[in-house]
Parts: C-alpha cells; sequence; structure tokens
C-alpha cells in the first residue's frame, strides 16, 4: 500500500477537484439540512490546516493522504454549506392564479415554440388583494398571441404563479433546487403583458443578446433564425424538439447548442485572424512574437462570446482552459494537460458548487479528461500529407469514440438511455457543422444586424442535410438504449473507476491482472452494474399533491389514474424514465382497472381503485364524497394497507397507513417518501 501510495502522491493534484466535489456531493446528498453557524470560517480554518499539514507535515505517506482529503473534502462540504445559506431565496407562500404581477425583464429566453420571460424586483398581487414583494418569476408566454417586452421594460402582466416542484421521486430532478441556484422563487404563464415603461440607458448583456436576437428575427426563414439563436446566442432549445430528440438519440447533441465546442471552434478562428493581421505589421513582429500578441484580443473576444451566448458551465469550462492554454502557449509549456482541466474544475466549484451536479458540467469534464488521457502520450512525427490526413481522420475518430465511452455513464444518469450510434453521427455531422454551418450563422449573424441574411440561409440548407442524417440514424435499429435510474452511489462508483483509469500509474514490469488500477476499476464497475440492474423499481408513485397517481402492470409498464395533467405535466415523462420505460406520446388513463397475475386495479361505483399486490393492497380515492362516505369501512378493512387520497384524512384509529406527499411504495411494501426538508424547499 504504501509503495502504491508513493506512486500516486505526484498526481495527487489531479486528484484534489474530485476529493474536493465529493465534499460537496456530500452536502447536496444529505437528507435534511446542516444548519451550521459560520459555514465560511470552518471552510476557511479547513484550507489553512490544509496548507499547513501539506507544507510541514512530516507523517507518512498513507496518514498523509487520508488526512489531506479528509480536510479536502471537508473544505468542500463547509463551502457549499455556506455557498448555498449564502444564497437569498424569497420563495411565494402558495400558488397563485389570477395574479398581478408588477416588474423588470431582466433576461429573456426563446424556444421553439414560446418565450420565457425572467423578472426582476416584481410585485405580486395575489387574487384577495395580498400584497408581495421583491420576487424573481419566470414567466412563460405564447409570441402567438402576447408580444414580447424588451429586457429592461417594466411590464404589468396577469397570469398564475406556482412554487418550483419538488422532485417527482426519490432521486429524480428537484425544480425546486434547480430553480433556487438559478435565482427563481416562482414560475408561472402570463395571459396579458402591458409594457409601463420602456427600458433606459445601457442595460447590459442581457439587453444587447435581446437585440441582436431581434434583428436576426426579422427574417422570415424560421430555420436559420433557431440556428442563430441556438448556435451563437445560446438559447438552448431554439430548433425543433423533435430535431433535438433526434440529436439526442444519434449521440450529437452537443453540436446543437453552445458548448466548449463551438466555443473552441470560435477562439480558433479568432486567433488565427488576430495572427494573420498582426504579421502584417513587420514593425511589430520584429520584436514581439506575434502569437503572444494575439492571444490578447483572442481572450477578450472569447470572453465576450461567452457572456453573449448565456455563459453555460461548458462555455465557461472551456475558456476557463483556453485562457490557460493561450498562457501556457506564452510560456512554451504544454497546452493540453490534465493539470490545466483540474484547474478549470477548481474554479467552477469555487464559482459555484451546484455546477457539480449539472450535466454539462459532468459531460464536458468526462469528454475532456477522457481526450487528455487519450492523446497523453503524442509525439510529433513527420509524415506525409497522406499520413497526415489519415492520422487527422484517426484521431478525430478516437476522440468520438473515447468522448462516448467517458459520457456514457453521465448520459445515462441524467437522460437514461445510451446513443449506439455516435459514432456514425460524429463523424458525418461533425464536420459540416465545423467547417460550414458555424462559419455562416456567424457571419450571418453579424450580417442580419444590416439586414443580409443570406450566410444564415446556406447555414439552413446544410442543416437540412443534418437533419437527414440524424432522423435516419434514429430509425437504425436499436439506435438508443434506454438504462434503468441509476443512484448516486452507482454514479460515484463509476466516476471513480474513470479517474482510477486516468490518473493512477501502475509498474510496467506487473501482468495487467495484478496492477492495483485494473482491480480497482473492475471492482468499481461490477459493484456498481450490479447496483443498477438489481435495484428494485417502484410499483406505486403519487405525486405532492397526490392528485396524479401510477400503478405498475405486470408487464413492468405503468398506468396513470389520468391521462393529462396541466400541473402535473412533466412528472408522467419522469416517472416513465424512473421505470426504465419509453414515454409514450399518448397515455390512456385508467377506465375500469386492469387485471394481472401479480398486480391487479380494481374499480368500485364509487369511483375507488384498490390496487392488489402480492405483499400489499391500497385503496386510491379521488373524489371527496366517496372518501367522506367509505373511509370507516376502508379503514375497518384488515387487508388493506395504504389509503392515499387528495384530502386531508383524520382518522387516527385507522387500520391502514394514511399517506401524504410525494412517495413511492415498492414490491416489499416499502414507501420511500420525496425529500423537502432542504433549504430549497423552503
Amino acid at each position: 500500500m504504501k509503495e502504491f501510495l508513493s506512486r500516486q502522491y505526484p498526481n495527487f493534484f489531479l486528484w484534489s477537484p474530485f476529493v474536493f466535489g465529493t465534499g460537496i456531493a456530500t452536502y447536496f446528498a444529505l437528507p435534511f439540512e446542516p444548519y451550521l453557524s459560520f459555514p465560511f470560517l470552518f471552510f476557511a480554518i479547513t484550507v489553512i490546516a490544509l496548507i499547513i499539514f501539506y507544507k510541514y507535515s512530516s507523517a507518512n505517506i498513507v496518514s498523509r493522504i487520508l488526512i489531506i482529503s479528509l480536510l479536502l473534502s471537508l473544505a468542500g462540504f463547509f463551502y457549499a454549506t455556506g455557498f448555498t445559506q449564502n444564497r437569498q431565496s424569497n420563495l411565494i407562500p402558495h400558488d397563485m392564479r389570477g395574479a398581478e404581477i408588477i416588474g423588470t425583464v431582466r433576461a429573456i429566453d426563446y424556444t421553439d415554440d414560446r418565450v420565457r420571460l425572467f423578472i426582476n424586483n416584481a410585485t405580486i398581487i395575489a387574487a384577495d388583494g395580498s400584497r408581495f414583494y421583491e420576487h424573481t418569476p419566470r414567466i412563460t408566454i405564447r409570441p402567438d398571441y402576447i408580444a414580447v417586452p424588451g429586457v429592461g421594460d417594466k411590464v404589468h402582466m396577469m397570469g398564475s404563479l406556482f412554487r418550483p416542484g419538488t422532485a417527482a421521486s426519490p432521486n429524480a430532478f428537484d425544480f425546486s433546487e434547480w430553480a433556487f441556484f438559478n435565482n427563481i422563487d416562482a414560475v408561472g404563464f402570463a395571459t396579458e403583458i402591458n409594457v409601463i415603461e420602456k427600458g433606459k440607458g445601457p442595460r447590459g448583456i442581457s439587453h444587447l443578446r435581446d437585440v441582436i436576437r431581434n434583428n436576426v428575427a426579422r427574417h422570415d426563414n424560421v430555420r436559420a433564425v433557431a440556428l442563430s439563436e441556438s448556435l451563437m446566442l445560446g438559447y438552448r432549445r431554439a430548433l425543433p424538439q423533435e430535431d433535438l430528440e433526434a440529436a439526442r438519440i444519434s449521440g450529437i447533441v452537443h453540436v446543437f447548442s453552445i458548448s466548449g465546442f463551438h466555443l473552441m471552434l470560435v477562439g480558433g478562428w479568432i486567433y488565427l485572424f488576430f495572427y494573420l493581421i498582426l504579421r502584417l505589421i513587420p514593425h511589430l513582429t520584429r520584436r514581439i512574437p506575434v502569437r503572444n500578441i494575439a492571444i490578447i484580443p483572442t481572450i477578450i473576444t472569447l470572453g465576450f462570446y461567452m457572456l453573449l451566448s448565456g455563459a453555460n458551465t461548458p462555455t465557461i469550462r472551456a475558456f476557463i482552459m483556453a485562457t490557460i492554454g493561450f498562457l501556457a502557449l506564452v510560456y512554451a509549456r504544454n497546452i493540453f494537460s490534465m493539470r490545466s482541466a483540474s484547474i478549470a474544475m477548481f474554479i467552477l466549484l469555487l464559482y459555484n458548487p451546484y455546477f457539480l451536479l449539472s450535466a454539462g458540467f459532468q459531460l464536458s469534464f468526462a469528454a475532456v479528461y477522457g481526450i487528455l488521457w487519450i492523446f497523453r502520450d503524442r509525439k510529433y512525427i513527420v509524415r506525409t500529407r497522406a499520413q497526415r490526413f489519415a492520422n487527422g481522420a484517426w484521431s478525430v475518430a478516437k476522440i468520438d469514440i473515447i468522448s462516448t465511452i467517458f459520457t456514457a455513464t453521465f448520459i445515462a444518469f441524467h437522460f437514461y438511455h445510451i446513443p449506439i450510434y455516435s459514432l456514425i453521427g460524429n463523424i458525418l455531422c461533425l464536420p459540416l457543422f465545423a467547417f460550414l454551418i458555424m462559419p455562416l450563422v456567424l457571419l450571418g449573424t453579424l450580417s442580419a444586424q444590416v439586414g443580409i441574411f443570406l450566410p444564415l440561409d446556406l447555414a439552413a440548407h446544410v442543416y437540412d442535410l443534418v437533419r437527414v442524417i440524424i432522423h435516419w440514424i434514429t430509425t437504425l435499429p436499436h439506435a438508443s438504449v434506454m438504462m434503468p435510474k441509476m443512484s448516486g452511489f452507482s454514479l460515484s462508483l463509476l466516476v471513480l473507476a474513470m479517474a482510477s483509469w486516468v490518473f493512477i500509474v501502475d509498474k510496467d514490469d506487473q501482468p495487467f491482472y495484478k496492477q492495483p488500477k485494473y482491480i480497482i476499476v473492475v471492482c468499481c464497475l461490477i459493484i456498481a452494474l450490479c447496483s443498477l440492474f438489481m435495484r428494485p423499481r417502484p410499483v406505486f408513485y403519487s405525486s405532492a399533491d397526490n392528485i396524479l397517481v401510477a400503478f405498475r402492470q405486470d408487464d413492468g409498464t405503468l398506468q396513470f389514474n389520468r391521462g393529462r395533467s396541466a400541473p402535473h405535466r412533466l412528472i408522467f415523462g419522469s416517472w416513465e424514465q424512473s421505470n426504465w420505460q419509453r414515454t409514450p406520446d399518448v397515455r390512456t388513463p385508467i377506465r375500469r382497472g386492469f387485471d394481472g397475475e401479480r398486480f391487479t386495479v380494481l374499480r368500485t361505483n364509487d369511483n375507488i381503485l384498490f390496487y392488489k399486490t402480492p405483499n400489499w393492497n391500497l385503496a386510491y380515492v379521488w373524489q371527496f364524497v366517496p372518501l367522506v362516505n367509505n373511509i370507516n369501512e376502508l379503514c375497518a378493512d384488515k387487508n388493506l394497507d395504504f389509503i392515499v387520497a387528495p384530502f386531508d384524512i383524520d382518522a387516527p384509529n385507522c387500520h391502514a397507513e394514511i399517506l401524504r406527499g410525494a412517495f413511492v411504495i415498492y414490491e416489499s411494501g416499502r414507501v420511500q417518501h420525496v425529500r423537502n426538508n432542504r433549504i430549497w424547499h423552503r
């Protein structure tokens, strides 16, 4: 052990952001809120202790690594706690229909079929006359019926507001958590908008972004406008939903919205432009290396593009790594190194610890570490043109293969599927995006400001070819493999396996089956996969208000008590994905129940649904009058284990357990409630 850890110690810096992230992940995974006084003070003390121990400790290597890891993990935990407690949240006290909202538009997000307005300093007047101040709601409107205001405009709206919902089931996406860290304390829709006062004076990057978008939107080519919105301005759902779904199945969804791929392309063009321009000034080039001068305007332009595109996690990561790479170029160091990736990860986690849980953060760094690992021993070799072309093609294929392997875990965790033909999709589509669509969209977005839309039209024609390719890939057999819901424990083990594969250094004179790297990787994979595929699935789901429920049938599919429900629009797909089930286009609600050998639903004349399973029985009553008329009989039934209804039930001597709130029930009878006791739920 001592010899093994001694070999790994030089690589400990590469492990450090993962250890720091472990403390952050521990905070977010807790089932309760750890109310700590002065968490930033504890963070500072931990960091000071870490520095002192690292510099002056004479402990043996095992104790040294263990103590440093513990201190670094505690630092991450305290920092995430302090960061969360320091955020301000002003959740509305309850859902409000027919409310008035008065506030200032701070940003606008355009999607394929609707527009979302982010409001600052909103005053909300409820239907009963109650007033609530200093809110930041997100309001959805349909641009077909309501004129879209501008950024900076003060508006008066009529509509409905809702509190951000909790997770639909345990370990599912928690919208209230996401809204808390994105400064949203209410969501809703508007039926009427009036501009009280137009915005005046400088209004920041959001206003400039909106102005550029409006100039592009004057064009009548909807697809060309959507390309500019998606690839230049960072609106994530501007392209049609069917195209985004096809791109997801084809494994190229990362090129349909701004990511590190786009930032590096733009950065390369900008650097080349300034480099060639500066080469034309001989008096300057004789004194200072041109490449060093070209870096300054390149970094400034890239930073502006990052802000203009919305500054999402992958673009921030790419900007930080590009900046570090340019600095390495100045000092003649290795441009692409794992240390730069680790530094970028540390900076992002310090900027916002919640980034750790985002799909963009995880997918971006997984791909980067995989690419850096596969090219770690690359050396310059003199080649002919044909050899350079072949080597470039093979390098592109290797990048795609390793990116697919390293990101597959996170795609399965967040999106419940793994694309099978991503190599085909990337080989066919990436060159079209890199050499045709992106340059044309960039040029077209600029020329659209003076009324010239030809480049955008050309980009739309190339995009039509991409659409043909990705929709063809979706027709291939087994284009996308569904995956079961993955727990945080399984994800942690898979991340440990990937990190061990990349970072652990082994002896070259040992066979692979005796090397600790492969032993750790194989053990983590086996435990994670066993935990993933042997994990039981719930057989009954209930929403937080108990109005929407789902019953599992013998064939493994879910049957809902209703076919659609506006307040629960996102819950249907979430439950089906958690159930390892592909989301259908149409859902037929329970009419008369269903029969099965293991699971059965019987519907009585009183509209009571009796769910019978091998281990327990449940009664679901969705109407108030049948509940009042039958509650005594239901409570007296000794064969009944659970009662669920969307109403408060006062029955202290009831034989069955009365369940409230969001929860799931497993086949064994274990009930697991959705947690709602963290800061972002209050």
